[in-house]
């Protein structure tokens, strides 16, 4: 399962990871990335550690913040929209 390029677990001993989507949150507190494993990663941006993670149950394309909430939203190729918040 190929990713968009981007790869988190670059420190020595750590497995790489490829994600599909990324993206940074309205404040920039976050950095949200769906994982090609189809899980969804918040990571807290001034540590780049992963805050927590989810199971995406929709194979799932992309995601996008809400513009004013603590919220991101997946959506996959078969029209299937969820909203994490």
């Amino acid at each position: 399962a190929g990713g968009a390029g981007a790869g988190a677990g670059s420190e020595a001993g750590e497995d790489r990871m490829d994600f599909v989507a990324a993206c940074v949150s309205p404040r920039g507190e976050y950095v949200y990335g769906l994982g090609a494993d189809n899980k969804l990663y918040a990571f807290q941006m001034e540590t780049a550690r992963v805050e927590e993670s989810f199971p995406v149950e929709q194979q799932a394309i992309g995601l996008t913040p809400h513009p004013l909430q603590n919220s991101v939203a997946t959506f996959g190729e078969d029209g299937t929209l969820k909203v994490w918040v």
